[in-house]
Formats: structure tokens, C-alpha cells, sequence
């Protein structure tokens, strides 16, 4: 599920970015709160075709796994939903921030990436990387290995990457 929904949540956010920076941008506060909840239903229904598309695979596959190739199900398949859609919001906050769809839809790849890059390159960031970027969260979720700091450095990513990008873009299409 790990690769799968990985590669799916490079594209989900060009469908957040088109909905906030495409033909038509949303120019109040209430159509960008309904371009954003609109953008969330094909995240989440990609996310669960990714998860039943892993699910038969992983039931037809041979197993090898010591403790079952279900146990961790349920943590995935949350997984995979929660990383689809902060992926979502990631495209719908550049977007609203960053008029230009493809130079939004590069931003929601560029930026984050980057800034784990940065994180991990320099010694005194390494520490704050899972709590800043994406990635460490989105691994750990899709391998079901969660447990009290991981769900707080989730929380923690939702809170920049969702909603911080998603607040800084209405307050700038609100803007007189």
C-alpha cells in the first residue's frame, strides 16, 4: 500500500490545485470553503481504490509476513485516506496561494520535498523533520506503524500542510 498510495498522493494534488487555481478561482470565502470540501471527495475516492486495489493484491499474493499480512489493515487503510487527503489540501492551499496551476501543482511537489531534504541535510533540523514534513508521517501511516508521536506529528503536518496553507490562501483571496 506503502508505494501505491505514495505515487497517488504526487497527483491527488493537482485535482486541489485545479479546484482553487483553475478556470475559475473561487474569489469569496464560502467558494473557496466549497472548492476545498469538493476537492476532498475524489481524494478520499481515490484513496479507496487504491486501498481495494492493494487489498486483493495482498489477498492473491503469497505471504511471508511472521504475523499475518492483515494485521496493520485498519491503520492502513486510515492511512491511506488521511495521506490522500492532506495531500488534497496541500493542492488546494497552492492553489489558492499560487494563481498559476502548474506552478502551484510543482509547489505541492517542490516544497515539501524540499523542505525534508533540507531538514534531513542539516543536523540541527533532522529532529524537527517529522514534525514539518509530510513524508515521515505519510511512511509511517502507510505501514500501520502509528503510535502516540506519530499521531501528533501527524497532527502536526495536517495542522501546516492542510490547514495553515489552506488558512493563508483564504485570507488572500479575502483580501480587498
Amino acid at each position: 500500500s506503502g508505494p501505491a498510495q505514495s505515487l497517488m498522493s504526487i497527483v491527488v494534488p493537482l485535482l486541489g490545485v485545479l479546484a482553487t487555481a483553475g478556470l475559475r478561482p473561487p474569489r469569496r470565502a464560502s467558494e473557496v470553503l466549497a472548492g476545498i470540501a469538493g476537492a476532498l471527495g475524489p481524494a478520499l475516492l481515490i484513496a479507496a481504490i487504491g486501498v481495494l486495489i492493494c487489498a486483493v493484491t495482498t489477498a492473491l499474493a503469497p505471504s511471508t509476513a511472521p504475523e499475518g499480512r492483515w494485521t496493520n489493515a485498519g491503520v492502513v487503510v486510515l492511512g491511506s485516506l488521511l495521506v490522500q487527503g492532506v495531500a488534497q489540501l496541500v493542492g488546494t492551499g497552492m492553489g489558492l496561494l499560487i494563481r498559476r496551476p502548474i506552478l502551484a501543482y510543482a509547489a505541492t511537489i517542490v516544497l515539501p520535498l524540499g523542505l525534508w531534504r533540507l531538514c534531513g541535510s542539516v543536523a540541527a533540523l533532522q529532529p524537527a523533520q517529522a514534525w514539518l514534513t509530510p513524508l515521515p508521517s505519510v511512511q509511517h501511516l502507510l505501514a500501520g506503524e502509528m503510535d502516540p508521536v506519530g499521531w501528533a506529528q501527524w497532527l502536526a503536518v495536517l495542522a501546516i500542510w492542510g490547514v495553515g496553507l489552506n488558512a493563508l490562501g483564504l485570507a488572500r483571496v479575502s483580501r480587498p
